[in-house]
């Protein structure tokens, strides 16, 4: 697992099955439908452990469904999904790439690298889904048009400090307007996510893979299964395909009746 692309897709898919549920809250779905960047802001967000369900009770006796608020109920939603797949697959991830955890190699790992470079393809079709381009994994963007006329590496640190103060700013719900510029500074400043990426191993990835890492992470592992039920499920939504679905009820214990005490 990714903090990067294969999250977006985990929270974006997540979303996609649950959906098709009768009676999914439709104040989440409008909210999501309102501000989809939102959303996949929060799904690359780490932590929130303690956070997100608080707010989301809070949300329950104050709900305004003012457009900050719906872009903020996005967000978490986006959030709880990060969290959800890392608790599904980070034990696998350990699995798959043990000697990133115990050696401590530098971040991030290649099974990190290469999840992210299979969801590229199969999930976002090579980056001709939303919310990517077909040049994002290309060296320095070069397959993009207007990497010719713009200089991509001076424009990277910049525009990756942008990205990561957009997510502070998020993950603490900062006001549009505030009046102690230096507090507030150090609050976005603590919460602001340190920037790793190495994009050139994404592109080797992803452009040239070498086959050993190949079955290490994505073939052994059964990494994307296609002919799994919630995948293709997602994969019809996503296209916008028609799908019948038989949702089982929840479990509910059976009531007994009250025993009556013998003389």
């Amino acid at each position: 697992m990714s903090e990067h692309i294969t999250h977006i897709a985990v929270g974006e898919d997540s979303l996609r099955v649950v959906s098709q549920r009768e009676g999914f809250s439709r104040r989440i779905a409008g909210a999501v439908a309102a501000y989809p960047d939102a959303f996949r802001l929060g799904s690359c967000t780490r932590s929130g452990d303690t956070f997100i369900l608080p707010l989301l009770t809070q949300w329950k006796e104050t709900w305004k469904g003012d457009a900050t608020q719906q872009e903020q109920l996005a967000y978490t939603i986006g959030w709880m999904g990060h969290l959800a797949g890392d608790r599904t697959f980070k034990p696998v991830f350990r699995i798959t790439d043990l000697a990133y955890y115990t050696r401590g190699y530098p971040g991030p790992a290649h099974a990190s690298i290469y999840h992210d470079a299979a969801t590229f393809n199969r999930v976002f079709a090579d980056g001709t889904e939303p919310p990517f381009h077909p040049a994002t994994l290309s060296h320095k963007l070069s397959d993009h048009p207007a990497a010719a006329f713009l200089p991509v590496d001076a424009l990277e640190g910049p525009l990756a400090m942008q990205f990561a103060d957009r997510l502070a700013t998020f993950k603490t719900f900062l006001p549009a307007t505030v009046d102690d510029w230096e507090k507030q500074w150090e609050t976005l400043d603590e919460e602001r996510q340190s920037f790793y990426v190495e994009i050139e191993r994404y592109t080797e990835a992803y452009q040239s893979p070498q086959p050993a890492r190949t079955r290490q992470y994505l073939i052994d592992p059964n990494f994307y299964d296609e002919a799994d039920p919630i995948i293709r499920l997602a994969r019809a939504v996503q296209h916008g395909d028609h799908v019948a679905i038989r949702w089982r009820r929840p479990w509910r214990a059976p009531k007994t009746r009250a025993s009556t005490p013998r003389a």
